[in-house]
């Protein structure tokens, strides 16, 4: 097992934030945390909750199998907020009596930031 550093920590932070901002997330309250997951083993974690637009980012400080480089903790950041990204989806999802009109209206949601976000910086030269 290797740990993380502070280091990586504030990397994953200014990651995590950059990622925010390129797809518009805003409207979230994110707090970050640099703690080993108890549910899980990953490298990282995100928990939200869609009603109150909250949400908690962890970089793991033990990396299973795996050395912390700049690239897999950018890749961690990344990836959290890509469930952040996902997370009214993955809620209405989880809903047992969710509709499928609701989890579509979710979809779109999804799809009108990556239009509006990457399309239009790829249409543009900007990517």
């Amino acid at each position: 097992m290797v740990k993380t550093t502070k280091k990586h920590f504030r990397m994953f932070k200014c990651e995590c934030e950059k990622w925010i901002a390129i797809f518009g997330l805003k409207g979230w309250e994110v707090v970050y945390f640099h703690e080993d997951d108890t549910e899980d083993e990953g490298r990282g974690w995100a928990s939200y909750k869609v009603t109150g637009r909250v949400c908690s980012m962890g970089l793991a400080r033990t990396w299973k199998g795996i050395c912390p480089t700049k690239h897999g903790v950018q890749f961690v950041a990344f990836h959290e907020v890509c469930e952040l990204l996902l997370a009214r989806l993955m809620t209405e999802a989880k809903y047992r009596f969710t509709s499928e009109e609701v989890v579509d209206e979710a979809a779109h949601e999804i799809i009108r930031v990556l239009e509006k976000v990457l399309w239009e910086r790829e249409y543009n030269g900007e990517i």
